[in-house]
């Protein structure tokens, strides 16, 4: 997925609230600000090979809250 269709999917499905278990070792402290700010992140440097990690959680979160839909 690019940016723009993160940016738009986590924009069109209701974020869980709270504290997110994400992945062994990984919590997402503020659920609701994650997407926004990860986003911004990789806008600012897409390419950067420092964002990977933030892709796969992007990807991971995604993943959670269509597995909860």
């Amino acid at each position: 997925m690019t940016i723009q269709e993160y940016e738009d999917w986590f924009n069109s499905v209701e974020i869980p609230k709270g504290e997110i278990l994400l992945v062994a070792g990984t919590t997402i402290i503020d659920s609701e600000k994650f997407p926004s700010v990860s986003i911004a992140t990789l806008k600012a440097n897409p390419d950067a090979k420092a964002n990977a990690a933030i892709w796969f959680r992007l990807m991971a979160f995604k993943l959670l809250i269509e597995s909860n839909l």
